[in-house]
């Protein structure tokens, strides 16, 4: 037989498991096990052969995280940093962040569905992804040498703005370097709404409305699919996601509660009240 002169490692398995908190071993080991094991293998039984390239198909999932898929987002995460280890050795390698593949790919041969969906905008058509594909063979794009990490298809803030694209939950961890004028001026809103609510029930409303929307943008799903008859932990809502929703509840709400009253096991409604009733964003005379 010829030589081995390349790799294309595409092994992948998506599961429409559970919020993180819920994930049983056997599905942990489902989805990690093709890019963990499936990879290093590869790596070791072609250490002794003068490989051109060695490409993992990654996903963006491991660089901005899926609470509902974890699992998958941890195997990507992976071969980002073999492709960075064997980078180090001296040894051909590149990983390529995929986004959201248009006709072509795992969820469009499955025919489902995935939340990246509402950014279809900068979506990954196929021949673009031929030339991805070209430079990560090549080992450069544009005469510049390649990154050991190829990322694609996450929007900037200037592609949201234009395109009026839905911000996606990422751009609210502090380590995105993205325009925050959108998120700023929702939380003015929601600000000058509370401030001329004219009873409990009306701002009791107003904040449900904003707790469903922020719980959905972090367990990156559509607002409706949020009850709000369902306590937050029902969601996988872990101790260190409760503390940044209590920060952001007293920074944006004005409300002081303790973790045990956020992690409470009354409903997203009843938790809505008790911000309610302590907000300073409300108006004092109906408290």
């Amino acid at each position: 037989m010829p030589p081995i002169r390349g790799v294309i490692q595409g092994a992948a398995v998506l599961l429409e498991g559970p919020i993180y908190d819920n994930v049983t071993h056997d599905q942990w080991r489902a989805a990690t096990q093709p890019k963990m094991y499936g990879s290093w293998i590869l790596h070791k039984l072609l250490l002794s052969h003068e490989l051109q390239f060695f490409i993992m198909l990654s996903s963006i999932s491991g660089v901005v995280g899926d609470r509902s898929q974890a699992n998958y987002a941890a195997g990507n995460t992976y071969q980002d940093a073999l492709a960075q280890y064997r980078r180090r050795l001296r040894l051909p390698a590149v990983s390529v962040d995929l986004g959201l593949m248009l006709g072509i790919g795992l969820i469009a041969e499955r025919g489902g569905a995935t939340n990246l969906k509402k950014w279809e905008a900068v979506g990954i058509h196929e021949a673009e992804f031929h030339r991805l594909l070209t430079a990560a063979m090549t080992g450069s794009w544009s005469s510049s040498p390649l990154p050991t990490q190829m990322i694609s298809g996450l929007p900037t803030g200037g592609i949201l703005a234009s395109q009026d694209l839905i911000r996606p939950f990422y751009f609210d961890d502090p380590r995105e370097d993205q325009d925050q004028t959108g998120a700023r001026n929702d939380e003015a809103t929601l600000a000058s709404q509370l401030g001329i609510v004219q009873s409990m029930r009306e701002a009791t409303d107003v904040i449900v409305g904003a707790l469903r929307q922020r719980l959905a943008r972090e367990l990156q799903t559509a607002t409706e699919n949020i009850d709000a008859s369902l306590p937050l932990h029902s969601y996988g809502v872990d101790s260190l996601l409760a503390v940044e929703i209590r920060t952001w509840i007293l920074v944006h709400l004005q409300a002081e509660l303790s973790l045990f009253n956020v992690l409470g096991r009354g409903s997203l409604y009843g938790l809505a009240g008790r911000i309610a009733a302590v907000s300073k964003a409300v108006p004092g005379s109906l408290q």
